[in-house]
């Protein structure tokens, strides 16, 4: 399974401005790769991968949840805490790609010193 986010013409954004992400525990998945362009587990399926709940399920069991998160500094020196994500299901094996494109603006992630 990989994750890609995609600025507003649809070039690649780097997953790291991402800053406090937790990649390591992010999925039920293991031999993660972080690049530049993408972050690629390898997963069992289906996902969820039980009916019981673990970190990975967004409240009820059937679904997983994503988040991934990011933190800075705004103006006045207040810090800004952001989050998004993807509540899915997936039931079949495959070569699965969730894309993020952003479509009319990219979250400010850098801080405002």
């Amino acid at each position: 399974m990989t994750f890609r986010f995609l600025d507003t013409l649809f070039r690649p954004l780097n997953p790291s401005i991402f800053n406090t992400t937790d990649w390591a525990n992010l999925v039920h998945g293991f031999d993660m790769q972080k690049t530049d362009t993408y972050v690629k587990y390898n997963v069992a399926y289906p996902i969820p991968l039980t009916n019981t709940p673990t970190k990975y399920t967004a409240g009820s069991t059937t679904t997983a949840a994503v988040r991934f998160t990011y933190s800075r500094i705004g103006f006045g020196g207040a810090r800004i805490n952001s989050v998004f994500g993807l509540n899915f299901a997936i039931f079949d094996p495959g070569d699965w790609e969730i894309v993020f494109a952003f479509k009319t603006d990219v979250p400010k992630t850098s801080d405002d010193i």
